[in-house]
């Protein structure tokens, strides 16, 4: 029994244990300045990409809606549904956005670099 539990514990220790990093932007062609197609026009108070520590994409998607609707920032629910995107949520949706995992792999350098005036 003490060897059942501690296989159990275990596992449960190894796939518990591991998060990833996955950037979440805008999709890069939605068509600019049109705002029934483009839930990031106009570009100003909305966020504009995350960085997020989750499992899954799935996961890191849901992280950065929370995000949105706890700090008032738009591209969550509220906004969507303004400009009629019927519930969608920009960053639930692949259509709207990309949600990629980062790695090790590659050169040094920034990683995210968002600025609106």
């Amino acid at each position: 029994m003490k060897n059942i539990l501690r296989k159990f514990i275990l596992k449960m220790v190894e796939s518990n244990d591991r998060y990833k990093l996955w950037l979440l932007s805008p999709r890069k062609d939605l068509p600019p300045r049109d705002k029934d197609k483009n839930p990031w026009w106009p570009p100003q108070d909305k966020a504009h990409g995350f960085v997020v520590r989750a499992k899954t994409e799935s996961d890191a998607r849901k992280i950065a809606v929370e995000t949105t609707e706890t700090y008032g920032s738009v591209c969550g629910f509220s906004e969507i549904d303004l400009y009629g995107y019927e519930g969608k949520t920009a960053w639930l949706s692949e259509e709207f956005s990309t949600c990629v995992e980062l790695t090790g792999d590659g050169q040094s350098g920034v990683i995210m670099y968002d600025f609106r005036e």
